[in-house]
Parts: C-alpha cells; structure tokens; sequence
C-alpha cells in the first residue's frame, strides 16, 4: 500500500529531517482493523498495544510479563519475510554476574548490558563471542546554572574550568576498560554532522590557571549520580581529579529514579546524565542541549540556560534545506558548546553484546532501540 499525504510548516522542506523522525519506532506500522476495536478515551489504543501486539515487523508478542519476560514469536504475513527464527524468549535478570553465568553455561543465547569485568572475564572463552557495536550513548557532566544556592554554577569560567580536570582516557579506558571512547561534543560519532575532535584533556594545572583568573577560589558543588556503572565510576574519577584542580566535589548517589526526580524538578547542582538520541538526526540532539524556551523539560531548560542566541540557530539549523549547509550549522553550534556551555561531555558508548557461538546474524544499530533479530539463526 502507498500513503501520500501532504503538511505545511517551516520544516515540512527538510525533507531529511521528516524521514528520520519516521524511522523512530513511535512511528512503526500497525494493523489498524486489529487496533481500531480497542480504542479506549481517544488513546489510539495505546492501552491496549502495551500488552498485544499489532506490529508489521518480523515478531510479534505473544506473552508479555512486565519486569520479568517477553514472549516473541514469527510473524509470518511481516513484509519483509518470515524471519529465521520460529520463537524469542527475553528475560529480565537484573544481576549482571548471573547473566554472565548464563551466557557462559550455555542457558542464555544472547546476555546483555554486562558491566566491563563480566566481560573481560568472558573475553577468550570457549562457546562465547563478545561484539562490540558503535552506540548512540553519550555521559556528561551538567551545571544546573539555575540553582541559586550556588552562584558558581551559572560562571562560565568553572564550566571551562571543569572541562580540563575531568580525566578522559582514565575513565573510558581503566575504570570503564574500553566500554566507552572519549567524545566531547553534543552529536554522537555516526550521525551526520558529529564532531570528532576532542579537543580537551585533564590539566589541572590549567584549570587552576582559569579559576584564579575568574578570581574564584574554594569552588565546590554536590554531584548527583545514579549509584551504579559507569555513573557512579565517572563521578568516583570526577570527585579525585577535580580535587588536583581545587574543586570539591561532595557526590550524591542514589537510584536512577531518584536522580531522575531531582534533575526534573531542577533540585540539583550538577548532575552525571546519559543521553540517547530519540531519532536519528543532529536536531534530537541540538533540541535538547542548545534550545530553551522556558516551557520544555530540554536539557538545557533543566539546568536553567538561558540561550536566546542558540535557541535561534537551532530553529535555523532545523529548517535549513540544503544539507551541506544544515550539517556545517550543527558542526558550528558543536563547537560554541565546546567553548562554552554548562556542559562537559564526556564519553559515548561502544555497546558490548555476548553471543553463543552457535548464534550467527544477529544486528544492533546506534540506539538501543535498534535490534533485528528478524536474520538471526540459531
């Protein structure tokens, strides 16, 4: 079947722009005869959908037990084919020793989100395969500049500051053992118009040179950070190399839910976040940590940046048609973060997947959500 359909708007010429938002899995086909019975309150059936499936892809559901299991079986009338595979079992086990115990007895197929010490422990052995794929994943440092209690924040010479007294190349490659790779800029490596330099390194010795050309002296914050890999392990590093510069940091650790609480309603100073983008396009990324309206939950809105000047360039850089132009756009607002920003960015991720060796086909894109099991044999 071939939908045409027309739109108006500033953005409806970037037509790049428009495809990718459409590759998101929000926009994914489903059998409207199949969902259209079981709208309930104008929901689109999104109600329903949480627990049936309706989808074109290669599997659909068949049990879904929330926290613990997903059932998936073939879809025999997908598009794209019958996949290879008749059934797929995932299962949520939330002990990352005990799936690496599984993949290496051979009761699990595929193990996942194993931390940098299951997987060195796993690398060379007998009937394991360990894949490292690019991922979209990227860990940064924010100052809530909006936090009155401490003035500091919103001082563009801490943020430059802080961007010399992180340790790059001892967070990515001994404590977190090559999960990670330095990247300093908003844009992750493999989407279009990502910056590749990294243009900063740990230098106390000049970040104290800036502070006491700032005039600051005994600077300190509190750090929130979730109380497990590699958060915790980025912030423990922070906390020892900033001290060399003179800035103390006085670390915040609890559950993911919690930091996530505290950063929404603006109660932190700093925080160590993760961002993943939502589509695969610069303006997810750019939308988030260069625009601030005062009336979206952005990144930068959380962290109380005021940015007039950028919210302009990131409108510019989003409606722009030509595509060299739009990509020099971001690479330019790229580099205005780099030289000033309440943000320090530090790493992205290299997803690590452990397979069986009897497993073959199996594919991860950028984003977590990108996982076709469709040619996977078994």
């Amino acid at each position: 079947m071939i939908i045409r359909c027309s739109c108006t708007g500033p953005l409806t010429s970037v037509r790049r722009l428009a495809l990718n938002i459409l590759s998101t899995p929000i926009a994914s086909i489903v059998d409207e005869k199949l969902v259209a019975p079981n709208v309930k309150d104008n929901d689109f059936g999104n109600s329903w959908l949480k627990m049936h499936s309706a989808g074109s892809g290669a599997f659909k559901m068949r049990v879904y037990q929330p926290h613990q299991a997903i059932v998936l079986e073939a879809n025999d009338s997908s598009p794209t084919g019958a996949p290879k595979l008749k059934s797929i079992i995932i299962k949520n086990v939330p002990d990352p020793a005990s799936r690496r115990l599984l993949i290496q007895q051979g009761d699990a197929d595929i193990a996942r989100d194993l931390g940098a010490d299951q997987i060195a422990a796993l690398q060379g052995k007998p009937g394991v395969n360990v894949l490292s794929i690019p991922s979209a994943e990227q860990n940064y440092l924010a100052f809530n500049t909006g936090n009155s209690a401490n003035p500091l924040l919103k001082n563009p010479a801490l943020w430059e500051a802080a961007r010399w007294l992180v340790d790059y190349d001892g967070i990515t490659k001994d404590l977190l053992k090559g999960q990670y790779f330095v990247h300093q800029s908003f844009l992750p490596v493999g989407l279009p118009g990502a910056l590749d330099n990294n243009p900063f390194k740990f230098d106390p010795a000049k970040a104290k040179a800036i502070l006491a050309k700032a005039g600051i002296k005994d600077a300190h914050f509190t750090l929130d950070v979730e109380n497990k890999p590699p958060f915790i392990t980025i912030a423990q590093s922070m906390q020892a190399s900033f001290a060399q510069g003179g800035v103390k940091i006085d670390l915040l650790p609890a559950a993911g839910s919690q930091v996530y609480a505290r950063v929404r309603a603006r109660q932190h100073q700093a925080a160590i976040r993760l961002w993943i983008p939502d589509y695969f396009d610069a303006h997810s990324n750019a939308s988030a940590f260069a625009w601030n309206d005062g009336k979206s939950s952005t990144v930068a809105g959380l962290n109380g940046w005021q940015i007039p000047q950028l919210n302009k360039e990131t409108q510019a850089a989003v409606a722009e048609a030509d595509p060299a132009k739009r990509l020099e756009l971001y690479k330019k607002m790229q580099e205005e973060l780099q030289r000033s920003s309440p943000y320090v960015f530090v790493d992205q991720g290299k997803t690590q997947i452990v397979v069986r060796d009897n497993v073959k086909g199996y594919q991860q894109g950028l984003n977590a959500d990108m996982v076709w099991y469709d040619n996977v044999t078994k």
